[in-house]
């Protein structure tokens, strides 16, 4: 999305000229990160051992019950196995480094983390068994670019257009896969789409053609990030406050006990 036709409002006449993009270099580190943390799950005793991804963090109900919300921020930097593990993180570098750009490294950071975060506790909602991995967080920055491509539908034109549905494409499919196939986290990923959603169309930036003189344009971002810092402390507020609220609402059972015993954890 370096070079786009446009349309200028007033007239209606296709111009090209370069989105604004920023420097996508946090969403290399997180795939260093979730590497990193895949090699230590293996080293300690297994990416796919329950008792390691507990030990590491993961989305375990009984334990979010008990007071250890974190284990809803953790899970986005777990992974499951290794193709679990190749599969995610190459969805985030390509995704991942298309929406920094768009968004700004500070609107990816907020959309990515949160976005992970309810995707895990929907998950913990209606899913009982332990959980792990980016998936959340990466649906999240998949409705977050449905948002950019739909608030700025006009000003991106029939380019913007057919990328839109591209998305949509790619998000039924991926939806229609999860259900069709079994042990897949499907709470987690709507979970995460439909708060990148909301967060990607609030924070999304919002492009206007400014006419500077004859035949030359300049890209005006009408929704910058400082005039949405209020919401952003607000939405983080709401999600503190939620978590204990909804944590009671988590189901657990007499396995989830016994795990911990077999596991030494308590």
């Amino acid at each position: 999305m370096t070079e786009e036709p446009l349309l200028e409002p007033e007239s209606g006449e296709v111009v090209r000229i370069s989105l604004p993009l920023a420097t996508a270099w946090v969403t290399p580190l997180l795939v260093a990160l979730n590497v990193l943390v895949f090699l230590l799950q293996t080293v300690a005793g297994g990416s796919q051992d329950p008792c390691t991804l507990i030990r590491f963090g993961a989305k375990f109900n009984l334990l979010i019950r008990q007071g250890q919300y974190w284990r809803l921020v953790t899970p986005i930097f777990l992974h499951v196995g290794l193709f679990h593990l190749l599969f995610n993180q190459y969805a985030l570098w390509i995704l991942g480094r298309d929406v920094e750009r768009l968004f700004g490294t500070g609107r990816f950071v907020v959309i990515y983390l949160l976005a992970g975060v309810w995707g895990n506790l929907i998950s913990m909602v209606f899913v009982e068994a332990i959980s792990a991995g980016a998936s959340g967080a990466i649906f999240g920055l998949v409705g977050a670019q449905v948002a950019f491509l739909w608030r700025n539908r006009k000003v991106l034109g029939e380019v913007g257009e057919q990328q839109l549905l591209n998305l949509l494409f790619i998000v039924g499919l991926n939806l229609f896969f999860g259900l069709s196939v079994k042990g897949i986290d499907n709470w987690n990923h709507m979970g995460g789409l439909v708060s990148g959603l909301l967060l990607g169309g609030t924070l999304a930036p919002r492009y206007a053609l400014l006419p500077l003189f004859v035949e030359r344009f300049a890209l005006v971002d009408t929704n910058p990030l400082r005039a949405r810092l209020g919401l952003v402390v607000g939405v983080i507020t709401v999600t503190v406050v939620v978590v204990p609220l909804l944590a009671g609402l988590a189901p657990v059972s007499a396995q989830d006990v016994l795990l911990l015993r077999l596991c030494g954890i308590r």
